[in-house]
């Protein structure tokens, strides 16, 4: 007695519905994954400007102002603060402290920390790019 079984493979149809399923799926999660190592980038000069606001903080606490450049704070050159997204540190006037970023989509945009006297010394984060680039704690809408 001999059996003989057909193998049946995909049809055609079959095939385009997947491969229309595949690319609905891609084209939703390239951007939201390019979204999200963008941010990433950006959270690096978060922590890069960790040292100068110590320096801004402690400058205001000495003499009531806040410094007005790198060398009033006790900081070296601005090229001293990098990363591998983060070109320069720089202390602008009102100590308001700016770090420049670098890298293909990050180029030419620059991330802000201002600086607020009160009982304490608190920060406004600001930025050139668009809020959804930029990490939670640094967007003007929450």
């Amino acid at each position: 007695m001999e059996t003989s079984s057909r193998v049946q493979g995909f049809t055609l149809l079959e095939l385009l519905i997947a491969v229309t399923i595949v690319a609905i799926m891609a084209a939703i999660a390239i951007p939201v994954y390019l979204n999200y190592t963008t941010r990433a980038k950006v959270a690096e000069a978060l922590n890069v400007v960790t040292a100068p606001m110590t320096a801004v903080t402690e400058y205001y606490s000495v003499n009531g102002s806040f410094p007005d450049n790198n060398a009033d704070a006790g900081l070296g050159a601005p090229e001293s603060f990098t990363g591998e997204y983060v070109l320069r540190v720089s202390i602008l006037a009102g100590g308001v402290i700016q770090a420049d970023l670098q890298g293909s989509q990050l180029s030419g945009h620059a991330v802000t920390l201002t600086p607020a006297s009160g009982d304490a010394v608190s920060w406004t984060c600001g930025s050139t790019l668009p809020d959804h680039l930029l990490p939670p704690n640094c967007r003007s809408t929450p």
